[in-house]
């Protein structure tokens, strides 16, 4: 089985229609349109700077975690309160993608699967950093860049 992925935009959109026509019509086609709406760079450093100002500010069950466990630990609990507050479109978002948590091969640890922020859409980061300053401010995070003055600079 091949995949084919195809970015339509206002200027190409009969090549849709040009891709379907070469496929074999006596075969059965799936087709899935999604809504292509990737997150920005500007939103992936700005999630990694926050992680890092709570890294280098909090602990977590009296341990100093990294970036990256910050960043484990800030999307599972962003995911559950998204849910669990009924939040438009990222609960919608959550429950598509589900996570789950299994036993890894020899049975000794257990293994998240499931999203990651890579696969992110722009509209579920910008979810997550605002998630990340409310989260913050509730431990006292000093941010290195504070809300008012991302949302100025983003907003420019």
């Amino acid at each position: 089985m091949s995949i084919e992925t195809f970015y339509m935009n206002a200027k190409n959109r009969h090549g849709a229609k040009e891709l379907l026509d070469h496929k074999d019509p006596t075969r059965l086609w799936r087709i899935r349109v999604d809504e292509y709406d990737e997150k920005t760079r500007l939103q992936e450093e700005k999630a990694h700077a926050m992680l890092a100002d709570i890294a280098r500010q909090q602990k977590h069950l009296n341990r100093v975690l990294d970036v990256d466990s910050w960043k484990r630990l800030t999307v599972a609990q962003f995911r559950t309160d998204s849910i669990q507050n009924d939040v438009p479109r990222v609960k919608d978002y959550w429950l598509r993608n589900r996570v789950e948590l299994i036993p890894s091969l020899d049975g000794s640890s257990l293994v998240t699967l499931g999203a990651q922020t890579r696969d992110f859409p722009k509209y579920i980061y910008a979810a997550w950093i605002t998630w990340l300053y409310a989260f913050g401010d509730n431990l006292g995070i000093e941010w290195s860049e504070p809300q008012e003055e991302f949302d100025q600079r983003y907003a420019a």
